[in-house]
């Protein structure tokens, strides 16, 4: 996937809600957010973990990401691979949000891009899927970079994947 700068860029073209709009819906709380959550797996909708379908280089990049909640700010900190170059790239950016409901929205410039809905929350681990209206944007991003083997799963396949972060 290409830099989630770039997510940025093209998040405007996509909101859905505003930041004005009434917060009081909202499934969960940000002090239940608050900390470095550190990715565990992604379950394919068949039960296959993500790590079983690319390769161990690939993955061993990959899991290195994180989600930082303070206060109002979500810092990604993400590791691409790159399979041309067998690099593993490190990007990070960081967004306003709120929580609408049990969805996580990224907000810029006062408008919301519906990110991650909340599967489950506790104090120790933190399971979503990617909101329709983030994979149209991740969709389009890896159909233009479509680096890796995917073992015979679609796009849609890898964003309709059950992700799992743990403090």
């Amino acid at each position: 996937m290409k830099k989630i700068l770039l997510i940025a860029l093209s998040v405007i073209a996509f909101a859905a809600c505003t930041k004005k709009d009434n917060n009081n819906d909202a499934k969960y709380t940000r002090a239940q957010l608050e900390g470095q959550w550190n990715y565990v797996e992604s379950r394919m909708s068949d039960g296959k973990l993500f790590s079983q379908i690319v390769p161990s280089e690939a993955f061993n990049c990959i899991k290195k990401m994180n989600y930082i909640f303070k206060g109002d700010r979500w810092i990604l900190n993400e590791y691409n691979y790159k399979n041309d170059e067998k690099t593993c790239k490190y990007n990070s950016a960081s967004f306003l949000y709120v929580i609408k409901g049990s969805t996580i929205c990224f907000v810029i410039n006062d408008k919301a891009l519906r990110a991650l809905d909340v599967i489950n929350l506790n104090e120790s681990e933190l399971v979503f899927k990617y909101n329709d209206e983030f994979k149209r944007i991740m969709r389009l991003q890896m159909q233009e970079q479509n680096s890796l083997d995917l073992s015979g799963y679609t796009i849609d396949d890898i964003l309709n994947v059950t992700i799992t972060y743990r403090r």
